[in-house]
C-alpha cells in the first residue's frame, strides 16, 4: 500500500480503503472517466448505477 495522506485522527479502515479506491481513479484517462456518463458508452455494469443516479423509474437489465 502506498503512503496514506490522511492526517492520523483520519486513518480509520474505511478511510483508508475509500483512499485506495480513489487512488485508482487517478490513472484513468479523462475519456474514460467521461463514458461513465453516456449510457451509449458506459460499462455494462455500471449502467444499474448511472440509471440510479439519472432517476430512471424503470430498468430492464435485458
Amino acid at each position: 500500500m502506498l503512503n496514506s495522506l490522511l492526517p492520523t485522527s483520519y486513518k480509520t479502515p474505511f478511510m483508508l480503503e475509500m483512499e485506495s479506491i480513489l487512488r485508482e481513479f487517478e490513472s484513468l484517462p479523462v475519456d474514460s472517466i467521461k463514458n461513465f456518463w453516456n449510457p451509449q458508452k458506459c460499462r455494462e455494469d455500471l449502467l444499474p448505477y448511472l440509471a440510479l443516479y439519472l432517476g430512471v423509474n424503470q430498468w430492464d437489465s435485458s
